[in-house]
């Protein structure tokens, strides 16, 4: 949650929130084992989530209540996040020229196209001010893929990170906005351990964070 009090996760028998302070950690009742990627609202009071039973968003607060489906299409919709000010959801669905983010007005149930990112697999993250993306893309004339940095719409997109044969994916802002982290994997070692590094939007210099092997998933306040 955005106050790192809580933590939601899906598993075998539906999504969980977890109180970090005291460790309980209940099921969030009518949710199912097809329930995943969990994404709370900026005040903590909703949960969004995708069920792979229809491929489609739905909406839920954290004790169970107010289920409901927020959309009902053939696409394989990829929850990206809310908007700052909790009044949208982006997402993405695969398209013939990469990922086609969207976002979902919940007040009215309009969706709007946003742009497209030129990757098979959704990797990004909004600054927590709501008005710029960060998100990794192919590069043109490359091989691999790089970190790209834009405006919320898409526009003034530049490239601020590319490691050729190294993959980097879910990129995480600080809480001020004014670092990037990401996972660094190397893709010609087999079973290769992950490492964080953080990188300045700005200037682009990079800081690998030594000692830590494993994904990072999240910046407390």
């Amino acid at each position: 949650s955005r106050d790192g009090s809580r933590a939601a996760y899906g598993w075998s028998d539906g999504l969980h929130v977890v109180t970090l302070a005291n460790g309980e950690n209940p099921i969030v009742p009518g949710t199912t084992t097809n329930d995943y990627s969990p994404r709370w609202s900026p005040d903590g009071s909703q949960l969004a989530f995708v069920r792979i039973d229809d491929l489609n968003l739905y909406l839920v607060n954290p004790d169970g209540s107010g289920l409901r489906r927020l959309t009902d299409y053939p696409e394989y919709e990829l929850l990206l996040d809310w908007s700052a000010d909790g009044s949208r959801l982006y997402y993405a669905v695969p398209g013939p020229d990469g990922l086609s983010l969207r976002s979902l007005e919940l007040a009215s149930g309009a969706v709007r196209d946003e742009f497209v990112v030129d990757a098979k697999g959704l990797s990004a993250a909004f600054s927590p001010d709501g008005r710029r993306i960060a998100f990794v893309g192919r590069v043109p004339g490359a091989m691999g893929y790089g970190l790209y940095l834009a405006q919320a719409n898409g526009s003034d997109r530049r490239l601020i990170a590319q490691l050729d044969d190294w993959g980097l994916a879910n990129p995480v802002w600080s809480p001020d906005g004014r670092w990037l982290l990401v996972n660094i994997v190397n893709n010609d070692v087999p079973d290769s351990e992950t490492t964080p590094a953080l990188i300045n939007p700005e200037t682009c210099q990079a800081i690998p964070l030594e000692g830590i092997e494993a994904t990072v998933q999240g910046w407390a306040p």
